[in-house]
C-alpha cells in the first residue's frame, strides 16, 4: 500500500508539471508516459493497458496504474486522436487517407495484404492504416501500388516526427500549424472533398512554418509582415539566406495559392493536393529538427 501512495505522488508531480508547461489534457497522458519511464531508468511502458509487453512486469505494472490515475483524474476530458499525422496517397484516380499512427519507442512498420495482420506489440501493418480500404481492393494492388504507398508512408511518418519535436520545442505558431493540419483533413474528407480549402490550408501551413523559422533567427514579426508579406517564395529565400539547411527554389506552384482557392473560385485537382502535400513533407524533412543557423 505504501508504494502504491509514493507511485501516486510521483504521478501527481509528473502531472503538476505538465501542468506549468501548458500541455493539454488530451496529451499529458502521452506525455507521462515517457516521464514515468525516464523516473524508473527507462523502463519500457505501453501506452495502453491493452497492450502490455512480454517480459516486462513492471514495465506493464506502471502501465495500469498510470493509465488508471490519469483515467479517474480527467476521464472522458482526455479523450482525442493520438496519431502523429496523416497523409493522402493517390490510387487509380482516388486520394486515399492514411494515418501515421504514434507510438512509443521503436515500431516496425511493413505491408501485409491481409487485413487481419496486424502486427506485434511494436509492429504495424500499413494496410490497416487507412479505413475505408476494403479486402478486395487491398488485394487488387500492384507491388509498384504498394512500393509507392511505402514510401509516401516513410515520408509521412518523418515528417510528422520532426513536427512533433517542434511541438515539443514549442517553435512559434505551433497551435495555428496544427490547426492546418486540422483543416486539411476536414476538408478531405470522402463524402465531400474540397480541394480548394484543403490547397489554401496546406499554402497557410506552409507559410507558418516559414515564418517560425525565421522568428527563431530573430527577424521581427513586423519585418516578416512589411518585407516578405505572404510570399512563400521570399520566406524560402529568407530561410536559405538565415539557415545553412536549404529549401528547394523549385515548384512553388505545387505550394502558393490565392485566397480564392478557398471560394471555389479557383480549379483544382487531387493531383494538387498531392503536389502540396509533397512540397509541405520535403520543406518539414529538410529544416529537420533543429536548422542550424548560418553565419551572415
Amino acid at each position: 500500500m505504501s508504494k502504491k501512495v509514493v507511485i501516486n505522488d510521483i504521478f501527481e508531480e509528473i502531472d503538476e508539471r505538465l501542468i506549468t508547461q501548458g500541455v493539454p489534457i488530451k496529451l499529458r497522458y502521452m506525455e507521462a508516459v515517457g516521464e514515468v519511464s525516464a523516473y524508473f531508468g527507462n523502463v519500457p511502458i505501453p501506452l495502453s493497458p491493452k497492450s502490455l509487453l512480454p517480459n516486462n512486469e513492471i514495465g506493464n505494472q506502471l502501465c495500469v496504474w498510470l493509465h488508471d490515475w490519469y483515467d479517474a483524474k480527467y476521464g472522458k476530458l482526455q479523450s482525442f486522436n493520438s496519431d502523429l499525422g496523416f497523409f493522402y496517397q493517390k490510387i487509380r484516380g482516388d486520394l486515399w487517407h492514411y494515418r501515421v499512427p504514434n507510438f512509443v519507442g521503436t515500431c516496425n512498420f511493413f505491408i501485409d495484404k491481409n487485413l487481419t495482420v496486424c502486427g506485434a506489440h511494436n509492429e504495424t501493418n500499413i494496410m490497416r492504416m487507412s479505413s475505408n480500404m476494403t479486402q478486395a481492393y487491398v488485394n487488387s494492388l500492384t507491388d509498384a501500388e504498394l512500393s509507392s504507398l511505402m514510401a509516401s508512408f516513410r515520408s509521412a511518418l518523418e515528417s510528422f516526427e520532426i513536427l512533433s519535436g517542434w511541438r515539443l520545442a514549442k517553435i512559434p505558431f505551433c497551435q495555428a500549424i496544427e490547426a492546418d493540419l486540422k483543416t486539411i483533413s476536414v476538408q478531405l474528407q470522402t463524402n465531400a472533398m474540397n480541394y480548394g480549402q484543403a490547397r489554401w490550408a496546406y499554402s497557410q501551413c506552409a507559410e507558418k512554418i516559414l515564418k517560425a523559422w525565421l522568428l527563431k533567427a530573430g527577424i521581427s514579426e513586423k519585418r516578416l509582415k512589411d518585407k516578405y508579406g505572404h510570399s512563400i517564395h521570399k520566406l524560402v529565400n529568407a530561410f536559405n539566406k538565415h539557415y545553412n539547411e536549404q529549401l528547394s527554389s523549385d515548384k512553388f506552384d505545387a505550394i502558393t495559392c490565392s485566397p480564392s482557392a478557398r471560394y471555389d473560385e479557383d480549379d483544382f485537382s487531387s493531383e494538387d493536393i498531392i503536389e502540396a502535400q509533397n512540397w509541405l513533407f520535403e520543406t518539414i524533412k529538410t529544416i529537420g529538427f533543429s536548422p542550424k543557423l548560418a553565419t551572415i
